[in-house]
């Protein structure tokens, strides 16, 4: 039934729309390019264009270096919906390891939605709530970003994530899930680390690792901030100027 009824929409869309009026699509990653390159007609195809989510660079990044927390208690941050795909129930798995290792950490979730009470039991249930902190819906993201030392995140599809950069801006290197999106804006390795295995003692070993190793902790932190430069607010406007310039010039 829901694949006849996509059929039935995308001729609809094309019957009463599409082939009237040029419609042109932008993808957001190369993962959502590919999405539209198997879903639309060949007609349309032409119209299929890539730009990247932009964001306020300076109002994430962080001068100082960071200093990873070799010698104290290690803050971890994860923000996002409470939603089944953003999968923060895997983040209770991966505090139940790093308690195999150390009991020198916190992590913060902030955001709210219809996975929230779920997650909230898990962590109850698990008598985690000493270490898994859940404060909802933020206005100073910001601010947090900058008091943390790892951004984590175990989204299994996220079509480009925002966050990431947000992050990176301040300086704190990435352990994530690959959510297919994100592969754009993860190098493994050089700014976080993005593993296809939803492996939590591998996740647990990663934290563990930058936290107890300066050296990596800072290449990986300060590379990331110069990778989120390039998705500048105003880069990325001037990008979406010019292609609505070339669509006006074409018409």
């Amino acid at each position: 039934k829901k694949i006849m009824l996509n059929f039935l929409e995308k001729i609809y869309l094309w019957w009463t729309k599409y082939r009237i009026v040029p419609t042109y699509f932008i993808a957001n990653s190369s993962h959502t390019l590919s999405y539209y390159h198997n879903v639309l007609t060949n007609t349309q195809q032409k119209n299929i264009f890539r730009i990247d989510y932009g964001f306020k660079f300076s109002k994430f990044h962080v001068l100082e270096h960071k200093q990873n927390p070799t010698k104290r208690k290690i803050k971890i941050l994860n923000v996002g919906s409470f939603q089944h795909k953003k999968n923060q129930n895997f983040i209770v798995d991966i505090a139940l390891e790093l308690l195999k290792i150390t009991q020198e950490f916190e992590i913060h979730l902030i955001g709210d939605g219809d996975y929230f009470q779920y997650v909230k039991s898990r962590i109850l249930s698990e008598k985690l709530e000493d270490f898994i902190i859940m404060h909802g819906i933020r206005n100073d993201v910001q601010e947090w970003y900058k008091a943390s030392d790892i951004y984590l995140h175990t989204a299994y599809y996220e079509p480009f994530g925002l966050v990431f950069l947000e992050a990176m801006a301040a300086g704190l290197p990435i352990v994530c899930l690959d959510g297919k999106g994100n592969r754009d804006i993860i190098e493994h390795g050089k700014n976080g680390f993005i593993f296809e295995d939803q492996n939590p003692k591998l996740f647990a070993d990663t934290i563990i690792s930058l936290q107890r190793n300066s050296n990596i902790y800072q290449a990986v932190s300060e590379y990331g901030k110069e990778f989120s430069k390039r998705f500048d607010l105003e880069n990325q406007t001037k990008k979406f100027i010019e292609f609505y310039h070339n669509i006006l010039e074409k018409k």
